[in-house]
């Protein structure tokens, strides 16, 4: 039985890559069709000792491995009575275990055996479940954990891979845990899916095509808008229409939370939050994650306690720390601080630290609100402590001051 599999075309035959098995007639499938196109793979395997045959199946896919000189990598998992369900902690388990050997081989990509009917089941989930996500269906290619992931079975149907295996004489076996209703998918998979006509199906496939073509287009619009949604600026987003506004917000989050994670409700905070007249809005989301509203911009800020520093510097130079660089030799850090005032301590603000402007004395945290500064860089951003331990210097902060998220900021 000759089946085209157009992914495969597409992708260098010369690199290495690794082959995600169950022992399924999915996964066998897959692994036939590389080893007749010439690929280069090895195979990963893992057993999470849940079934009876799970060790059986070990021992099979590890002979089939050495008949056909595969590679054959194997991670032993064994199930505790966690917060999370067997399927959340076992794909977790397998896909940190694909990225251990994806580096340990310098491998350019992840193969994985999904088909037509867990692209469906995946779609009518994300239906009933009315998720935001930025592509509906199993997308053929994507990245998981920096691995290239591809799924060049997403046209074959499960009964196709069946077919396959039987008619190529390709052993495999068939988890006994997809028999029962225990999962949710697999309820899906046994009353929706699998009794589906093949009208039904095309038009359930088109109904996905559909959709992310428009999830593209608005992805497309809102990209050129928004860039890395790394800053969104409240104006930009009071001009969005509901599903820009939803869409914009997911991708807001996604850079900081599991997308499956992602909540209606975090688009209603947002909504609210952009539309009250308060400067400054904190919501937390999860751990010493907040989403914050800063006068005209919104923010994700992983608010968690930054360690008091201090660093002794005894001469005029650049300080560079992990927090800041510092330019102590700058045309303006020169006029405010004397040769005299050394040796220097750079530490961040303390509750009650005042700074003398001219004529006036100011808290530095009236300072800092009056400047506009965010929350996120109060905390990190430096004083200059003279000799007499006294604050002689806060380089200014103005509201153009922008850098990229993470990057070490540089201050005259």
């Amino acid at each position: 039985m000759k089946i085209n599999v157009p992914l495969l075309k597409t992708i260098d035959k010369s690199k290495t890559y690794i082959l995600a098995c169950s022992f399924g007639p999915d996964s066998m499938t897959l692994f036939d069709l590389l080893r007749r196109e010439g690929f280069n793979f090895v195979c990963c395997h893992t057993n999470y000792h849940h079934r009876p045959e799970a060790d059986m199946e070990e021992l099979r896919l590890r002979a089939y491995c050495d008949q056909h000189n595969i590679s054959f990598y194997l991670h032993n998992a064994f199930y505790q009575d966690t917060k999370e369900n067997f399927q959340t902690w076992a794909r977790k388990e397998r896909y940190q275990f694909f990225k251990k050997i994806y580096e340990q081989i310098a491998a350019s990509g992840l193969f994985v055996a999904h088909q037509q009917d867990d692209c469906i089941e995946t779609y009518l989930m994300q239906k009933y479940h009315k998720k935001m996500v930025s592509y509906y269906g199993i997308s053929p290619v994507t990245t998981i954990l920096g691995m290239n992931v591809y799924r060049p079975l997403l046209d074959m149907s499960k009964q196709q891979t069946y077919d396959y295996c039987e008619l190529n004489d390709i052993p495999h076996t068939i988890d006994s845990s997809n028999l029962s209703d225990e999962y949710e998918r697999n309820r899906l998979r046994h009353h929706e899916v699998e009794p589906m006509s093949k009208k039904e199906r095309a038009d359930i496939l088109k109904e996905v095509a559909m959709l992310n073509k428009k999830t593209n287009e608005l992805k497309e619009e809102m990209d050129r808008l928004f860039g890395d949604y790394n800053i969104l600026n409240v104006k930009d987003l009071l001009d969005l229409n509901d599903d820009q506004l939803r869409y914009v917000i997911y991708r807001f989050y996604a850079r900081k939370i599991e997308p499956s994670s992602f909540k209606g409700e975090y688009v209603k905070e947002v909504k609210k939050m952009i539309d009250s007249k308060k400067p400054n809005i904190k919501i937390k989301i999860a751990h010493e994650l907040y989403i914050i509203k800063e006068y005209e911009t919104v923010r994700i800020y992983d608010l968690e306690e930054v360690l008091n520093y201090s660093y002794f510097v005894t001469t005029p130079s650049i300080l560079k720390t992990p927090h800041f660089i510092l330019d102590l030799q700058s045309k303006q850090a020169k006029e405010l601080i004397q040769l005299s005032d050394y040796p220097l301590v750079i530490r961040n603000a303390k509750s009650g630290d005042k700074y003398r402007i001219k004529n006036y004395v100011a808290k530095v945290r009236r300072l800092y609100i009056d400047w506009k500064m965010p929350t996120y860089y109060r905390k990190r951003w430096p004083v200059v402590v003279n000799n007499k331990d006294e604050i002689i210097y806060i380089p200014r902060y103005r509201n153009d001051y922008s850098p990229k998220e993470d990057e070490m900021f540089k201050i005259n």
